[in-house]
């Protein structure tokens, strides 16, 4: 499914990577930061703004096909403002507030800063899942699966 609707959203096919780290595929977790919602973790103003039902009686965030979908428009979303998969995963990971606050205070300057914003996040287990993984910011393509790239964090342009 997540490979499916990455596809569909042209996506990198290793964001589906972020579902595991967020959640171990628990459809019950959440996070001391207050997201829900399981495989995803939205929080429940993000949820709102992607079209997920959010009352007293239904919570979408807690639906992995539902929840999948508006995880990809969030992450093309964010991939439309920041042009930086780095700073998209920090802004998926601690809040698009916070990597816009860390922009501001350097002066603008994004080059090294996708790396920096995102290793400052508080999730260590999304930058171990990552490392391993292989990531590079110019690997994140639809033509060169990153498992096939040497990865350099200071190559974060």
């Amino acid at each position: 499914m997540f490979e499916e609707l990455l596809d569909q959203y042209n996506l990198p096919l290793e964001l589906k990577y972020l579902a595991v780290v967020e959640s171990a595929l628990n459809p019950l977790a959440g996070s001391p930061a207050g997201a829900k919602g399981g495989l995803w973790q939205f929080m429940y103003n993000t949820g709102k703004v992607y079209g997920l039902e959010l009352n007293s009686y239904v919570d979408d965030r807690y639906d992995p096909y539902k929840s999948t979908i508006a995880a990809c428009k969030h992450l093309k979303d964010l991939y439309d403002i920041y042009e930086d998969w780095w700073l998209v995963l920090a802004a998926y990971n601690s809040g698009a507030g916070n990597v816009n606050k860390a922009i501001r205070r350097s002066g603008g300057i994004k080059k090294l800063l996708g790396y920096l914003a995102f290793s400052a996040t508080r999730n260590s287990w999304l930058r171990s899942c990552l490392y391993s993984s292989g990531l590079r910011n110019d690997s994140f393509s639809r033509t060169q699966p990153l498992s096939n790239t040497s990865w350099n964090p200071l190559q974060c342009n």
